[in-house]
């Protein structure tokens, strides 16, 4: 019971990477064989990842970035590159 209402004041704080984490690591048994330090760590890290994710996502469509093939290469331009090289 501690547990879940922890795991919704995590959420509660935005902290959606710790809180997956922990209801991940109720799930496995492996994890009640590491230490706190290790178990939090591994949330820490969770959470982290989480972030820098999100932060990734955020720019990426922001960028609006086209789909790139190699037939749409203008070699024509001076940048050193020969067809040669690129297409095998």
């Amino acid at each position: 019971m501690l547990l879940q209402v922890t795991i919704e004041k995590l959420y509660e704080m935005r902290l959606i990477g710790m809180a997956k984490a922990l209801e991940h690591q109720l799930t496995i048994q492996d994890c009640h064989d590491l230490s706190f330090e290790d178990r939090l760590g591994l949330i820490v890290d969770q959470e982290l990842t989480y972030r820098e994710n999100r932060k990734l996502a955020v720019r990426l469509k922001g960028a609006n970035l086209k789909k790139a093939c190699i037939e749409n290469i203008n070699y024509k331009k001076q940048r050193g590159l020969k067809k040669s090289t690129i297409r095998m």
